[in-house]
């Protein structure tokens, strides 16, 4: 009698350990982590706002993680510091702090930090239109996704699938695979619960519906998106949107509607403060006014492009607008106002090492040396921005990465569904086998009463 209750117990507890499984531990992260994050959302808040303090509470998030031995903060703090440092025109540091992300990820088992910093640089290299660079880091992010089977969690496959979808649509207009990657980003997005991802998402697929001239799925989109701003309310997309349907109207050569949606868009980005998006609607409103042949109105726009973009610290962006004011001064025939931006604007881009900006400055000054009757520097510029224009023609190549990445990523797809398949089919075997655990446990306690009434009976 003594000895059938530990058996009991026993079989007890393996029929409840079958049923719960193995307990895992989830990872444990630092109490410092909380202080990290926030410096880290502070350096968020300032990316659009100010560079300058972006990169003071990213440093000082990098500096905080590196004291307590929190290596992720450390390499998230280095990657934030580098993109800002990119939009500030100083890519040798950025480069530098970036090379020190890697280096301090490189004992960290979980990649995600370091498949970030990849992202990053990705991001910051397409921006200065350093397209080789940008596809191999870009490659490097995705190639660790797919070898850590642990790194291919909901967040880390919505921010691949976002960032594959932009460049096989910017880059290779492969249309209908990069907007079925940017709506398996929109779904992924909604189950992490990242609303803000999850509108942009409708917003970029609609844009890209846009830029093939598809007006009905853009409008479809662009709709969606605001329907859903009702529930949930979001005044950096509502911004976007109107900044999207404008440009929407823009395109359709309808100025007047198109620059009613950009004025709604600056009111909402100026009560943000977002001094980025500022300068880019401006951008757009000087092109919708110089359409209209307001040339007067054109300048006043790149002015305050210029403005908004030189408050936030954003040399590459600034290099676009003087290229511009050099282009609206040669336009209304005061080449020497011209001359100036057009000299500032190089300068600038030669700065950041932004090929792109370098040439179109090249250009414009072959533009106004060849109307003042200056042939041999005209000549000159020529031919530097024929030089610096081969450049960027090969460093577009390396696209067939590209290609090679979303093979790779279909090819996963479909071992995913297999592997789903196999999971359901294990799962109802397990489930079997959980039934015939507790049918066996009940018999054996049916057992165990007979026998003990019949010692009770006897």
């Amino acid at each position: 009698m003594k000895k059938s209750i530990p058996i009991i117990s026993v079989l007890g507890f393996i029929f409840i350990l079958a049923l719960t499984g193995q307990n895992t531990i989830p990872n444990t992260r630092p109490a410092i982590a909380k202080q990290v994050d926030a410096l880290l959302d502070s350096a968020d808040f300032y990316h659009h706002k100010s560079l300058d303090s972006a990169l003071e509470f990213s440093l000082r998030a990098r500096e905080l993680a590196s004291e307590n031995n929190y290596i992720e903060g450390e390499v998230n703090g280095l990657t934030k510091a580098a993109l800002n440092l990119t939009f500030k025109g100083e890519p040798v540091k950025m480069q530098e702090i970036y090379n020190q992300a890697i280096y301090s990820s490189r004992n960290l088992k979980d990649k995600s930090a370091l498949i970030n910093t990849y992202f990053a640089m990705g991001e910051s290299f397409r921006s200065l239109h350093h397209f080789d660079k940008s596809y191999y880091y870009f490659q490097l992010g995705i190639d660790l996704i797919f070898e850590n089977p642990n790194c291919q969690t909901d967040n880390n496959m919505a921010y691949l699938y976002k960032n594959l979808g932009y460049l096989l649509f910017y880059e290779l207009r492969d249309s209908s695979v990069s907007i079925d990657y940017l709506r398996k980003a929109k779904d992924l997005y909604l189950n992490i619960g990242n609303n803000h991802e999850y509108l942009d998402m409708y917003l970029n697929i609609g844009n890209s519906y846009r830029l093939n001239n598809d007006f009905t799925n853009t409008r479809l989109y662009f709709d969606s998106c605001k329907a859903l701003l009702n529930y949930n309310y979001d005044v950096l997309i509502d911004a976007m949107y109107n900044k999207l349907v404008g440009a929407l109207y823009l395109d359709n050569h309808n100025m007047a509607i198109g620059i009613d949606y950009l004025n709604k868009s600056i009111e909402l980005y100026n009560s943000v403060r977002d001094k980025k998006q500022l300068g880019d609607v401006y951008t757009m409103l000087a092109y919708a006014y110089s359409n209209m042949d307001d040339f007067e109105r054109c300048i006043e726009y790149n002015m305050l492009a210029r403005d908004s973009r030189a408050s936030l610290g954003a040399i590459t962006v600034l290099t676009s607008s003087m290229a511009n004011l050099s282009g609206n001064y040669f336009n209304i025939g005061q080449y020497e106002k011209a001359l100036l931006f057009a000299d500032s604007a190089y300068i600038f881009a030669s700065q950041c090492d932004h090929k792109f900006y370098m040439y179109k400055g090249a250009l414009q000054f072959f533009r106004i040396y060849k109307k003042i009757g200056k042939t041999l520097e005209a000549l000159n510029y020529l031919e530097l921005a024929d030089s610096i224009n081969n450049i960027l023609i090969a460093q577009k190549k390396p696209s067939y990465q590209l290609i090679e990445s979303k093979i790779k990523l279909q090819n996963k797809e479909s071992m995913e569904n297999s592997k789903l398949k196999i999971e359901k089919t294990r799962n109802q075997l397990e489930y079997s086998i959980y039934i015939s655990l507790f049918l066996l446990f009940v018999i054996i306690l049916f057992v165990f009463w007979i026998f003990k009434l019949k010692r009770t009976l006897y």
